[in-house]
């Protein structure tokens, strides 16, 4: 239920009036962490992360961002007593991706700097199975609720803008579990983001 009521938050933002429509694209550093610290999936592995949104509501010291993405995140396992092709198990998982952050900024004539803090919902993408059979037992839950963080620098040109910013995500319902454990990603971002103002 609450996944849905989210969702239904996060369409609503389109029917607002729009300043920037923008793409981001980068790279996202993710990996597994568990409530008895441990050591299982713990080592960060690099993937894409990619989304679409807007900037919208943007006010002299605030603004809201909504984006819908695509994201793979996991991690990586060392695994003793194996041969060394086998020796480090990586476990992945595709998922939709939807953000909405407020953002306090400071402008500074064509440039600003934000930070930014708000929820994430991720929908799995394919089959809740883990990947390698090394974890047999563990389903992935087909929603994930989160929080991200976000800071970042904005140049302002006329109708574009261009910008870098820095993210840090993190699940606080499990990503993945079996009657045991349940494991929790997190993850570091790093997006290029490319706007056009269409009002």
């Amino acid at each position: 239920m609450r996944p849905l009521c989210f969702f239904a938050l996060w369409l609503t933002s389109f029917s607002i009036s729009a300043q920037y429509l923008k793409i981001d694209n980068g790279i996202i550093l993710s990996s597994f962490s568990n409530e008895d610290d441990l050591a299982i999936l713990d080592t960060r592995v690099v993937n894409y992360i990619g989304s679409i949104g807007l900037d919208y509501l943007e006010k002299e010291w605030f603004s809201l961002s909504s984006q819908i993405g695509y994201v793979r995140i996991g991690g990586e396992q060392e695994i003793d007593n194996v041969t060394p092709e086998i020796g480090e198990i990586i476990e992945q998982k595709n998922y939709i991706h939807f953000n909405t952050t407020f953002r306090p900024r400071l402008e500074m004539e064509d440039v600003s700097f934000f930070v930014g803090i708000g929820p994430t919902l991720d929908i799995l993408m394919g089959s809740n199975d883990a990947e390698s059979p090394f974890f047999t037992g563990y389903r992935y839950n087909n929603t994930r609720i989160g929080g991200k963080a976000e800071i970042g620098i904005l140049h302002t040109k006329n109708k574009f803008r261009l910008g870098v910013i820095g993210g840090y995500l993190r699940d606080f319902s499990p990503t993945t579990e079996t009657e045991f454990i349940s494991l929790f990603n997190h993850a570091f971002t790093v997006t290029i983001t490319a706007g056009y103002r269409i009002k």
